[in-house]
């Protein structure tokens, strides 16, 4: 199959151009809404740095998929990113840099390094490469390296009580083992300490976040005088913890490693447990259960583990062949349900939610539809409507950038399976 014949591609393209052409503002050099969501704020709808990030990613998938079709975009997105840039910090903030802004967040700052990473490996731009490496030089240092609790903090200049996040210690993890894994440019020093802190920071989740069903929890907060244990499941902290632990294999190749991996792609893939919508009786109609914008880092997470662990060259360590191929159809599965359900024909980008009965009535529809629950009414998420008082599901519907970039990051990585 060529990828203009692979439908999750082609769609994952066109839509990375619409969403650029929908929320890209050439004249102020921003990405904007046309109204104010959850994720933008006044006066001009601008979007915080992370769901930037995220647009970003999928420009850059799209260009490794497409060679110089999206080298101008990528260029204006990460250029877009710079009035977030702290020169003190050495880190972007959470919204528009200013004298003493220190809003920054590990987790927001370990996902941009994967975007110009990434912008470095599609382009060999290496301004690219020297900002993902400040960037990284940043990220190490939310390492709490006592083990008490150990992790990455979740924001700069925190106390030694704040919160432990996955998310923060995945997405490091994973941030400086792709930093690692470039062989011209980047220090042999700050290799190894990348190297080192994605070993540790992989360990970690799974010494202390992974619970009984192999899922990856959400993270340690102090409470009442001890750590406790958050045990919220998202999909993106077990998606991110194994893209973790499938590039820790690529250079450190070990049994437990390997043992680990396919615990944790085995657990997310199972219809049964917490990933999944569990308020759907039928488990062949169940679904993840979060959004578009974090689940696309657990189809990256399943994709790299197929990379990583199918391959012939590992003769008898190669993944087993029945697995493989469920990984693979579970990713597709999901993503063809996206691309048939949260698409909205009239502009053609995409909703965020992945439980059809939380968007709007439509969507509702094909939900009772899709599973026989008849009874099931609307659960309105404000994160799909514009922002106001009253009745969330009186407000007007709204796309935004984070669901539309999820969709395509999520629908570029899951055609390489579909490729294959």
């Amino acid at each position: 199959m060529t990828k203009a014949d692979n439908t999750l591609i082609s769609e994952g393209l066109a839509l990375s151009k619409r969403m650029y052409d929908y929320f890209y503002e050439p004249s102020r050099n921003q990405f904007a809404a046309r109204y104010p969501s959850s994720d933008t704020t006044s006066p001009d709808n601008g979007y915080y740095v992370w769901p930037v990030a995220v647009a970003v990613e999928a420009i850059v998938e799209a260009e490794r998929n497409a060679p110089g079709q999206f080298t101008q975009m990528l260029d204006d997105g990460l250029a877009a990113m710079e009035v977030y840039w702290s020169k003190e910090f050495g880190a972007y903030c959470a919204w528009h840099d200013y004298p003493g802004n220190d809003d920054i967040y590990y987790d927001d700052n370990a996902q941009i390094a994967i975007a110009q990473i990434g912008a470095y490996e599609v382009t060999e731009n290496i301004t690219y490469l020297n900002r993902a490496i400040a960037v990284v030089k940043f990220i190490l240092t939310g390492w709490d390296d006592t083990d008490s609790p150990g992790g990455v903090l979740w924001h700069r200049g925190t106390s030694p009580t704040a919160e432990r996040n996955a998310c923060s210690t995945a997405e490091t993890a994973t941030a400086c083992l792709r930093l690692a894994q470039i062989k011209e440019g980047v220090p042999a020093d700050l290799s190894a300490s990348c190297i080192d802190l994605g070993e540790k920071a992989t360990v970690w989740l799974l010494k202390k976040l992974q619970d009984k069903d192999g899922l990856i929890r959400d993270g340690l907060s102090w409470r009442d005088g001890s750590w406790q244990v958050n045990p919220m499941k998202w999909t993106y902290n077990t998606g991110s913890t194994l893209s973790a632990l499938s590039l820790l294999y690529k250079m450190k190749p070990s049994s437990d490693i390997r043992r680990m991996a396919i615990g944790l792609a085995t657990s997310a893939i199972d219809a049964s447990k917490a990933l999944f919508d569990l308020t759907v009786a039928n488990p062949e109609t169940r679904y993840w259960w979060d959004s578009t914008f974090f689940s696309q880092l657990l189809v990256e997470g399943l994709v790299l583990f197929i990379e990583v662990f199918d391959q012939e060259a590992l003769g008898d360590q190669r993944l087993d062949q029945k697995l493989a191929e469920k990984v693979r159809n579970e990713v597709i599965r999901q993503t063809l349900y996206v691309k048939e359900f949260l698409r909205d024909d009239v502009d053609g980008l995409y909703f965020r939610s992945l439980r059809l009965y939380t968007i709007g009535q439509a969507q509702l529809d094909s939900y009772r539809k899709l599973t026989g629950d008849r009874g099931r009414q609307l659960e309105a998420d404000a994160g799909e409507r514009e922002n106001g008082q009253g009745d969330v599901a009186q407000r007007r519907l709204v796309k935004t950038i984070l669901g539309s970039g999820g969709v395509a990051r999520g629908m570029l990585l899951a055609g390489s399976l579909l490729s294959s």
